[in-house]
């Protein structure tokens, strides 16, 4: 998850994380 955040934009990390958080809770 961390490299992939690493290379993905700051913005888009953070709705990405959102995202993936609501998914996996």
């Amino acid at each position: 998850m961390t490299l992939r955040i690493n290379w993905r934009p700051i913005s888009l990390t953070t709705s990405r994380v959102q995202l993936n958080t609501t998914t996996l809770f």
